[in-house]
């Protein structure tokens, strides 16, 4: 599809999040005891950095844990809890 508009990489992926302000991460019930840094969030719009690739096709879960651990920095968790270091989705949507 890429070649056919003669699009070429790097490629960005980019998503901000509006309306946020005082939200909190959901952590499951069963991992709260291991999250005690989680806060509401301080600001109303999080423009999350852009996931750079040169894969003209990249998994999709790397860019959602990408997006996930920025979220869940803002809410002050290390990083998200829906994805293994390998960017394997652990809990959540599949």
């Amino acid at each position: 599809m890429y070649a056919a508009m003669e699009i070429t990489p790097p490629f960005l992926f980019a998503l901000s999040y509006l309306g946020i302000k005082k939200g909190v991460c959901y952590v499951p019930p069963e991992l709260l005891s291991y999250f005690h840094g989680r806060r509401p969030i301080a600001k109303d719009r999080l423009l999350l950095p852009p996931y750079e690739t040169d894969e003209v096709e990249p998994e999709p879960n790397t860019i959602l844990k990408h997006f996930s651990d920025i979220l869940a920095n803002a809410g002050g968790l290390a990083s998200s809890v829906y994805f293994d270091q390998n960017a394997k989705m652990l809990r959540g949507l599949r």
